[in-house]
């Protein structure tokens, strides 16, 4: 949900842009006394909605993260160190893609490498001493 939240604060600062070049083009060329203020106040209200969308995106991320980083040592303790990514997508609820992106963040600057078990699951062995994790 994050990220759909990202996307939406990106399109709202996006789109807040042309009040406020409108109320930049309008206080050259026209002489209205509602406009100017109309549109920098749109502008304003764009403006905010984008950054509360972009600080709320920040929060589910890290609370994400959180959750998954709980999910990986439970799953890597019950596994005696060997974390199944298709297992991982199931339990935490993503897609394959985004669990193994996370378990080769995870194991990025430890010596680890995968292994592939009788059934084909693709596994990714942790040093279960590993506190870091």
């Amino acid at each position: 949900m994050f990220r759909v939240k990202y996307l939406f604060g990106m399109l709202i600062g996006g789109l807040s842009l042309v009040p406020l070049m409108f109320a930049t083009l309008g206080m050259k060329y026209t002489d209205g006394e509602y406009d100017r203020p109309i549109t920098f106040i749109i502008f304003v209200v764009h403006a905010f909605a984008a950054v509360v969308l972009f600080i709320s995106s920040y929060r589910d991320r890290v609370k994400e993260h959180k959750r998954l980083d709980e999910l990986f040592g439970l799953l890597k303790e019950i596994n005696g160190g060997r974390v199944p990514t298709d297992e991982f997508a199931e339990i935490a609820g993503i897609s394959l893609e985004d669990a193994h992106l996370f378990l080769r963040r995870k194991s990025s600057n430890r010596i680890s490498s995968y292994a592939i078990n009788s059934e084909g699951r693709l596994i990714q062995p942790f040093d279960f001493e590993d506190k870091d994790f």
